[in-house]
């Protein structure tokens, strides 16, 4: 299996984890990474980290109501036998009953609200079971990490969504979607929550050293993050990701521009058909205009010729009258004679 990863990753940069580098030995992997982003969270070793950083991001709850998190399983069970299946990076259950989902999403997918308003509603739907009244009812929490920018209107690191009324004030708190934006992190409200997103964004040594510096919880929280990056397990796995990764986005990057291809060749085959049915009554008119103009045309060419006729016989009868024969007159008008004999 390994030898296999090796093969496939010949050759390929991994650019947000490789560039990371805090010394010549190993790469710092990078929290951005989902996988390593679960290894250091999910790591019974690492609890305190985890409380730390759910207190930075999840506001007006007792610093006690970390202590008694426990792991569930990540896989969401269905509620129907055609439901579809989710998968959450952390599902986490708080001692009260609570449930915390917390999902790493460095890049956003066109569908990425409708997703994490999804995950919620299920992660909330869960706790109930049948007979339990609505009062028993705890709350969902997402706390979901983007390394893209989703909101242009707003300079927010943390984003804290309600169901709320048209006056703004909340409805409800059961179900709560928190965003933490990493390409925000300079507008982070408190020290902590910009301690935690440069963990998370940390590239150089220097860097590093800054937080191991900075406070005994960041200079723990960044040592463990070098212990994982030490282990050539972890290097492998956040390898094999980034590579996935990589897939995924030449599918979808090839998948969009298939898509593109067939909307451009539809919309030039529409082109082509209005153009052609545009000919078509441009060609129909032009038709119309010249049976109209052939038929006006004989019209008045019969009208010419009656006229013409007319002028003949006028003629022949002044011929005759002259002392003509009628052989003469027919001759010299290029009559027939039986035309000429009807005139005498």
């Amino acid at each position: 299996m390994v030898v296999q990863i090796e093969e496939d990753l010949k050759g390929f940069r991994f650019e947000s984890m490789m560039e990371m580098e805090v010394s010549r030995s190993f790469p710092l992997l990078s929290l951005t990474n989902d996988a390593i982003f679960k290894i250091y969270f999910e790591s019974e070793k690492n609890r305190t980290e985890l409380k730390g950083f759910l207190q930075a991001h999840i506001e007006d709850l007792s610093d006690d109501y970390f202590d008694h998190i426990i792991i569930q399983n990540p896989i969401l069970a269905r509620e129907k036998a055609d439901d579809k299946t989710y998968a959450v990076d952390l599902l986490l259950k708080a001692a009260n009953g609570d449930y915390i989902h917390v999902e790493m999403q460095r890049k956003l997918h066109d569908d990425f609200k409708n997703r994490m308003h999804r995950y919620n509603a299920r992660v909330a739907g869960t706790q109930h079971k049948v007979g339990e009244t609505y009062g028993v009812l705890k709350r969902a929490i997402s706390l979901v990490v983007i390394d893209e920018k989703l909101f242009d209107d707003e300079e927010n690191y943390h984003e804290q969504i309600f169901m709320r009324r048209l006056n703004g004030k909340v409805f409800t708190k059961l179900q709560e979607i928190n965003i933490i934006d990493l390409t925000k992190i300079e507008y982070a409200d408190t020290p902590k929550k910009q301690s935690w997103g440069q963990l998370f964004k940390v590239r150089t040594r220097e860097e590093l050293e800054m937080l191991i510096n900075e406070s005994e919880e960041m200079s723990v929280a960044a040592k463990k993050l070098i212990e994982i990056s030490e282990d050539e397990r972890n290097q492998m796995i956040a390898m094999s990701f980034e590579h996935a990764m990589e897939r995924q986005r030449l599918v979808e990057n090839g998948a969009k521009r298939r898509i593109k291809e067939a909307e451009q060749i539809e919309e030039r085959a529409e082109k082509m058909t209005e153009d052609a049915t545009k000919l078509a009554m441009e060609a129909k008119q032009k038709m119309e205009t010249a049976e109209k103009q052939i038929a006006e045309a004989d019209l008045e060419i019969k009208s010419i010729r009656k006229q013409q006729d007319a002028e003949k016989l006028k003629s022949a009868r002044n011929f005759l009258e002259m002392g003509m024969t009628p052989e003469q007159v027919a001759k010299g008008l290029k009559l027939d004679l039986s035309v000429v004999l009807e005139v005498i």
